[in-house]
């Protein structure tokens, strides 16, 4: 019974008195110190304000363009002054001086649908 305890204790008193060795990381692992530097990643050009076009404000068809593309009868929203009480104002959500009483109008500025107003009263 001896013998196996001893032989036991031994392999233990080996293993503890190894050395170390720490294993190095290949060349080519970013936590080797003599690893080449790493090439930069390509930077995106999604978002890249200078690559963009510019944007140029749509500008209103005059009434002869309408003319020659059989829109003669077509009315855009207006903005109006001073609405009357009994109707229904419609407004642009994006540019409230844009008016117009007509439930399917669009603005001119920006073509979004006008929206009903909602009662001065509540604001």
């Amino acid at each position: 019974m001896e013998r196996p305890c001893a032989i036991v204790t031994a392999v233990i008193l080996v293993g503890c008195a190894g050395r170390y060795i720490e294993p190095s990381p290949s060349l080519d692992h970013p936590a080797n110190p003599a690893a080449a530097e790493a090439v930069p990643p390509v930077r995106s050009q999604t978002l890249d304000l200078a690559a963009a076009e510019p944007v140029t404000p749509a500008k209103a068809p005059s009434d002869m363009e309408h003319a020659r593309h059989g829109h003669a009868g077509h009315e855009s929203a207006k903005p109006t002054a001073t609405p009357s009480d009994s109707a229904i104002l419609y407004v642009c959500p994006m540019h409230p001086e844009v008016t117009s009483d007509k439930p399917d109008a669009r603005c001119p500025k920006c073509g979004m649908k006008l929206v009903k107003k909602s009662d001065p009263e509540r604001q």
